[in-house]
């Protein structure tokens, strides 16, 4: 997720049309707070990227929301080569600075990993969660 006013809008928009694509209307997604924004990002999209950037600025986090409850996220993350963790990461939403989703690198992950473990498959929680 991006926000802000892009001043070449316009240009993206003309140039996409000579090149025979559809400008999409953005998703519905509702920014009226993050754990909202994961939800809905999470139902529209396969896979979101979350960063802490106070706690780590070179570092971003992307996976399948599995559960945002309690002041926490929930995420089964997939790697760079498109391999899926066994366990689900968790972090504090306090934590988080930054959500992307419907980029071309999560499309290319989702493409490339496929689904990942099953939704109704139980997924431990890992020691490795982020208890902040």
């Amino acid at each position: 997720m991006r926000t802000g006013f892009d001043p070449y809008t316009g240009f993206v928009e003309a140039a996409l049309r000579k090149r025979g694509h559809r400008v999409r209307r953005p998703p519905r997604v509702d920014i009226s707070s993050l754990e909202t924004i994961l939800l809905t990002a999470a139902r529209l999209f396969p896979l979101v990227t979350i960063h802490c950037e106070r706690l780590d600025p070179d570092v971003c986090h992307i996976g399948r929301v599995v559960q945002v409850e309690r002041g926490r996220l929930f995420l089964l993350e997939i790697g760079p080569s498109a391999d899926w963790d066994t366990e689900v990461t968790e972090y504090s939403l306090r934590d988080i600075t930054r959500v992307d989703f419907g980029g071309s690198y999560e499309e290319a992950l989702s493409l490339v990993g496929g689904p990942g473990p099953q939704a109704n498959q139980r997924l431990e929680r890992t020691a490795r969660a982020r208890r902040r």
